[in-house]
Formats: C-alpha cells, structure tokens, sequence
C-alpha cells in the first residue's frame, strides 16, 4: 500500500518515491538527495578562512613549543619546573599539530568543509587527538 495523504478539497491522493521522483496521482515532482557534504551555510570564501585561520597560530605555537623543549632538553632537565614546563611544551606540541589538521582530517563524505580530505580513520585520529 502507498501512503495517502488528504488534500485541502478532502480528496486522498497516492504518494510514493521512485527513482528520486515523488509521484502522486495529481503532480510530479523531482526530487534531490542532499548529502552534508553538499550543503553548507558558509560560501567557499568563508569555509576557506575557517579552514585556514588557525593554522599561523598553530604552527607559532609548535616553533615555540620546539624551542622550549630544545632549551629545557640541553640543560638536562633535573628541576621540578623544568620537567613540568617539558610536559606541557610535549603536549602543546601534539595539541597545536591536531589543530593545525583539523580542517583537513575530517572525514570527506560526512562533512561539510571545503578542503576535508580524510576518511574515517582519520577522522577517529583527530578525535583521539583532542581529547
């Protein structure tokens, strides 16, 4: 049986879909499957500076955290503060490198970001990263 909707004048019509293509017994109307990756709220300029934006801060704050962890490892790192101030310079520097890719890591067929070019594996990379 096909569903069966009522009009405005009491009349019950026959609706259905067949190849993408809403039938009913009075119209035809053509139909299209959207996907999250076709749909967006942002025009390509504004999807490209999401994208790109944090990437100059990111890469900053990894040369900043390598030169710390250069200074911090050369001077043998035996004080307490040093070792805590290497631990976070560490893990700012994997934190910084996940932000850098987020844009990019996101699975392609899922998202709606311009320039996503990952699957699901790296996808599920990216949410191990940031937690």
């Amino acid at each position: 049986t096909f569903p069966t909707s009522t009009t405005m004048d009491g009349m019950e019509e026959n609706i259905f879909e067949h190849n993408g293509t809403i039938v009913n017994n009075n119209a035809t109307t053509t139909t299209t499957t959207i996907t999250p990756s076709t749909v967006s709220f942002l025009s390509p300029a504004q999807e490209g500076v999401i994208a790109f934006l944090p990437i100059v801060p990111s890469l900053l704050s990894i040369a900043g955290s390598l030169c710390i962890i250069r200074l911090v490892h050369r001077k043998k790192y035996r004080a307490p503060f040093r070792r805590i101030l290497f631990g976070m310079s560490v893990y700012d520097l994997f934190s910084s490198t996940f932000v850098t890719l987020q844009s990019f890591l996101v699975d392609k067929e899922t998202s709606r970001r311009l320039y996503a070019v990952g699957n699901e594996a790296t996808c599920n990379l990216l949410g191990w990263g940031f937690q």
